[in-house]
């Protein structure tokens, strides 16, 4: 449960995301926002490397957040198919 509540506002971040990116990629297309997206997402990641026990709840549901905009950007334009 504990887990799932962390985890929360990553999955609603992903899905704010989602429609963000549809229109961007009718606009940009999906090589631009594949590229800003998945470099998000491994900077994001690198960055988890830091983590320790002490790291706070809030701190780790924040990059975590952060990870899931790149995420969400990157996803829905690289699986649709035009």
């Amino acid at each position: 449960m504990e887990t799932g509540l962390m985890m929360m506002p990553m999955a609603l971040v992903t899905g704010f995301m989602m429609p963000i990116s549809g229109k961007l990629f009718d606009k940009f297309g999906a090589f631009w926002l594949g590229i800003i997206g998945m470099s998000i997402v491994v900077v994001v990641t690198y960055y988890l490397h830091t983590l320790s026990l002490d790291t706070s709840y809030r701190h780790l549901q924040i990059i975590l957040s952060i990870r899931a905009v790149g995420l969400g950007l990157a996803t829905m334009p690289l699986t649709l198919r035009e």
